[in-house]
């Protein structure tokens, strides 16, 4: 009886021990990477915007007529339009650059509740100018060929990975001067690059909008347009 009552407790001791032995490989290798621990970073953040004047504009001008008659609006619309186009291409406008964007007519009520109402009819184009110096030009052309509806202008830079690449190069170079000056006040040594994300880009810039007069349109001047890249890096530091 004495030899039965002792066999479970042998057995409960040999299967601890099988457990351990299973065990030790892991937890060796967990007290070794708690010992080591993850990399010691830092991290930096830089901006560089770099800026030019735009080379492109995107406007949106057109004709808009009246006519108690639809359809006499509408051929109003188009002769005055056809016009327009042929000012355009007179300015050096490709017929590629010249794409419609509405074409539209519509009732509209008088002002007065006894008046009698008319048809409007609109044909706006998007027209792109590939040479900024030509805008003032062709939008004076397009106006005095009978444009009444000039809006919407918005400039932009046709190469504008080159201004990118400008304010990127600016931005890591402030980033790492950061990164070194706080390695050196650690009094540590900057490693390589652990991660590294960006933000930013070129925004499109937009004109005002402006009603013309058949006499001539406003004078527009392009400014410059600016792209900011934003960098955030994380160094390893030894």
């Amino acid at each position: 009886m004495f030899v039965l009552a002792r066999r479970p407790y042998r057995l409960r001791s040999h299967l601890l021990t099988a457990l351990l032995v299973l065990c030790l490989p892991a937890l060796a290798a967990a007290a070794g990477s708690a010992e080591r621990g993850g990399p010691h970073t830092i991290t930096v953040n830089g901006e560089g915007t770099a800026s030019a004047p735009p080379d492109e504009a995107l406007v949106q001008l057109g004709v808009e007529e009246r006519s108690a008659d639809a359809q006499k609006a509408l051929a109003a619309a188009a002769e005055a339009m056809n016009a327009v186009v042929a000012a355009l291409r007179g300015q050096g406008v490709a017929e590629a650059d010249i794409t419609t964007s509405e074409y539209s007519v519509d009732f509209v009520q008088a002002e007065q509740s006894s008046g009698k109402g008319s048809y409007r009819a609109r044909d706006i184009d998007a027209v792109t100018i590939r040479s900024i110096g030509k805008l003032n030009g062709v939008l004076d052309a397009a106006a005095r060929a009978g444009a009444n509806q000039i809006e919407g202008i918005r400039f932009t830079i046709a190469d504008s990975a080159t201004l990118e690449m400008r304010a990127r190069a600016d931005a890591y170079a402030q980033a790492h001067s950061r990164a070194l000056q706080l390695a050196a006040l650690a009094g540590v040594a900057l490693g390589p690059v652990q991660t590294m994300s960006e933000s930013g880009g070129v925004p499109p810039i937009s004109g005002p909008f402006f009603h013309a007069s058949a006499a001539a349109a406003p004078l527009v001047s392009p400014g410059s347009l600016s792209v900011t890249v934003r960098l955030n890096i994380v160094y390893t530091i030894r």
